[in-house]
């Protein structure tokens, strides 16, 4: 299966769960489990059903055997290391110094990574949990540092000022994190571009 087709089946899961977004890199999926723009503010983590559904949606880019039925690593330290991913995505994106605090938090995550590369038949490489220490938060943090370190500038955040849903852009065209947004942008152009001409006809 290409990349791209298992982005995609993971952003139809994450979206038929409920989540609002999917199908990212696995650190930017993570990110965007909460929704800061909202009135009030939407973590999709609070909800314990939704947070182990997050785990069970990225198995498919998870170290193999790292996510058991049932088991979810400890939410408080999730958010505690999407609150560092996020900051540090923030830093890249405004070519900024990273966060040292940050930094600290998602290299610490990173180290506690339980995983080796093994090669199948096929001849592809998958991370094998190998035992100890946290695999799905480690797993994580390495995903935001390969992010960071090499596609610093595919990191987006949706030009909807009602989103703060971030997003990989490869090309640097896309402007939304998803259609729903664009097509909000779109229809808020219309409008006051129509109410722009209705002015100048009035006065």
């Amino acid at each position: 299966m290409t990349e791209r087709k298992l982005r995609d089946e993971i952003r139809a899961s994450a979206l038929a769960a409920g989540f609002y977004m999917g199908g990212e890199t696995l650190a930017i999926d993570f990110v965007d489990t909460i929704k800061l723009k909202a009135n009030p503010v939407l973590d999709y983590f609070d909800n314990e059903e939704l947070y182990r559904e997050f785990w069970r949606i990225q198995r498919p880019v998870l170290p193999a055997g790292a996510v058991s039925e049932g088991v979810a690593p400890d939410r408080e330290q999730a958010k505690q290391l999407r609150f560092a991913i996020r900051t540090l995505f923030e830093d890249a994106l405004n070519a900024s110094a990273l966060d040292r605090s940050s930094l600290d938090v998602v290299n610490g995550f990173a180290l506690r990574a339980a995983s080796v590369p093994q090669l199948d038949a096929t001849g592809h490489s998958r991370e094998t949990v190998t035992g100890g220490g946290d695999a799905l938060l480690g797993a994580v943090a390495r995903s935001a540092i390969e992010t960071v370190a090499d596609f610093r500038a595919c990191i987006r955040h949706c030009e909807s000022e009602r989103c703060s849903m971030m997003f990989f852009s490869a090309s640097g065209h896309r402007a939304w994190c998803s259609a729903t947004c664009g097509n909000r942008v779109r229809v808020a152009r219309f409008a006051a571009q129509r109410s722009r001409e209705a002015d100048q006809r009035t006065s």
